[in-house]
Parts: C-alpha cells; structure tokens; sequence
C-alpha cells in the first residue's frame, strides 16, 4: 500500500498501518536467505520512513511513547549502518573516479584497495551478524505495532507535526551554510528526507500541492545524500594517512571529494531556498484546510492560495526565480 494517509480512515488506525506495512516489507526483503546490499539499504529506508512517521504524529503521540519508539529504530537502523555505509562509499569512489584527472585516478585508486581489504578483513560474519540482529529488532517493532496509540489523533497534531519538520529544516539550511562542514549538512540532509515523506504522507489531502514540495525535497535529498556518501570517503581516506594511504593521496582524494560536494551544495542550496520559502505556520494551516476539504465531498477545489499563504504555484515560482542566470543564489 502507498506510504500515506488516507482520508477516509482514522488517524490512529492510518499511523499504525503504516507503520506496520514499512516493517513488515523490511523484514520480508531478508526472506530469501544471505542479507543482500538492496535488502540492507531497503530495510534501513523503511526505518526511516517509520521514523519520520513518528515525527509528523509526534504532537499526538505523547513524549515517552515517540522516545522509545525513536530510540528503538535508531538503534535498530545503527546495526545497518556499516554495511550501508561501505556499499555507498564504494559506489561514491568509483562514481569520483570517472571524472578524475590521472593524479587523482590514482589516489582514487589506493584507497579502494583498501576499501576491499577492510571488507576481507572484517569478514562476512561481522557484517550478517549486525543485520541478523537488526532483523530481530524489526520484528519486535513490527509485533508491537498494536501499542502505537496516539488516543484521537488529529489532523491538528499533522499540520503541527509537518510544521515543525519544516522549521527544524528552515534551522538546518542555515546553519549548514554558516558552519559549511559534513556534519552540518548531514543535518540538513536528514531534515529535508523528513520533510519529503511527510509531504508523502499527507499526498491524500491535495496530491498536486504535496507532490510538489515532496517532489522537490527529494531532489535535495538526492544532492546532499551524494554529498554525505563522499564525506564518508573522506573520512575513510584520513583514516588510511600511514596506514596504506600517504597523506598525499589522501590530500589529493580529500580535495576532489570537496569540489564535487561543493557543487552539490551550490545546487542544493537553490532548491533549498524554494523549499524552505513557505512559513511553518501557513504549511500548518495548508495542511489542515486541504484535508478538510478533501473529506468533504462537496468541495469542488482546494482553497485559494491567497487565503493560505503559499502552495505549490508560489513554490514553481520560486524554483523559477531561483534558477534565473542573475538570481543571487546562482550567483553565490
């Protein structure tokens, strides 16, 4: 089924299924036997869809309920993260090595050689150890689902929730291009992949205005998930100085990284202005007044945007102002 609410059913009942389908599918992709790179990235996916979940009903759930379900699957997406983390760095070393000059080819190369032998010598038990573990915890999580109550929730506690994702990643962007280091824009990146599936998950309400702004969150998504997949490589490589790697190579690797993700920012930043255009409390109110209206078989259009302050045309129309030749984000 889509991840979404759906209009006709009780929020409550809406939190739970969704909940339930995401792990239940993350548990079933591991069904055929050796845990593959696919189910891994698949099953750490679907935990966040989970988590960002929890976020958007958050002003409903209650603090102690969201702190233990948050913590378990963080947890739980934790025994994945070295698998995932050596599948996306091999795929970013070799997607940097296409486009790089001889020196740097070369430098490229030394540390996937000793990409591959880390792999050998942490062997495959450690790796399928994690996830075996990973796996159980999902199905503890998958079997409690009937515990995720909120006690009424509303479509009040979703505009709340999706506003307050959306501040959190007004907050984010501009502290990423302050501090402009990794962890700053890891940050940021997290933010707007919450952002984006709680526009997935609000789809029912107006689907033109959601696909919109989740449409467009998850190209920012994609630009700074490339960026974080070389700050990993980065990381790699300064760890290898003296250890197989010369700090040359690793100079000369650290450096390519850094130009490719700083044109990934420059373009995630443009997107990130139209994005982050829209006020938390007009998304809070768009939120509300679409999915009351869409409940509402008489209505024959959503509200105007004048009335609510934005929506998907003001959005194109910043993407437009954004992308001019003489915009001063180009020109940044």
């Amino acid at each position: 089924m889509p991840y979404r609410f759906r209009l006709k059913e009780p929020l409550d009942d809406g939190a739970q299924r969704i909940a339930r389908e995401q792990l239940e599918r993350a548990i079933k992709a591991f069904e055929d036997g050796a845990p593959t790179d696919l189910a891994i990235h698949g099953a750490r996916r679907r935990l966040k869809k989970v988590r960002a979940l929890l976020r958007l009903i958050r002003p409903g759930l209650g603090g102690k309920t969201y702190k233990h379900w948050n913590s378990d699957l963080r947890d739980t997406g934790v025994l994945f993260s070295d698998a995932r983390d050596a599948i996306v760095m091999a795929a970013a070393a070799d997607s940097l090595a296409e486009k790089a000059p001889a020196r740097a080819k070369q430098a490229i190369a030394a540390v996937q050689r000793l990409m591959v032998a880390a792999q050998v010598q942490a062997g495959p038990d450690e790796r399928n150890n994690a996830v075996s573990a990973g796996i159980e915890r999902i199905r503890a999580a998958a079997s409690d689902v009937e515990n995720l109550r909120c006690g009424g929730l509303s479509i009040q506690d979703l505009g709340e929730g999706a506003a307050m994702g959306l501040e959190q990643s007004k907050d984010a962007f501009a502290h990423a291009f302050k501090a402009e280091d990794d962890e700053s824009f890891h940050e940021w990146r997290k933010s707007v992949q919450r952002h984006w599936r709680h526009m997935q998950l609000l789809h029912a309400a107006w689907p033109e205005f959601f696909d919109v702004r989740a449409n467009l969150a998850q190209d920012i998504a994609r630009l700074l998930g490339d960026d974080h997949d070389l700050s990993i490589l980065k990381t790699f490589a300064a760890e290898r100085i003296g250890a197989g790697l010369t700090e040359k190579q690793a100079g000369v690797v650290f450096d390519f990284a850094q130009k490719r993700q700083d044109k990934l920012r420059a373009k995630a930043k443009v997107l990130g202005g139209a994005l982050l255009a829209a006020t938390p409390k007009a998304l809070a109110q768009e939120t509300e007044a679409y999915w009351e209206m869409s409940k509402d078989k008489k209505a024959d259009q959503p509200p105007h945007q004048d009335d609510l302050g934005g929506g998907a045309d003001a959005i194109e129309e910043e993407i437009a102002e954004a992308n001019r030749p003489d915009s001063p984000l180009i020109q940044q």
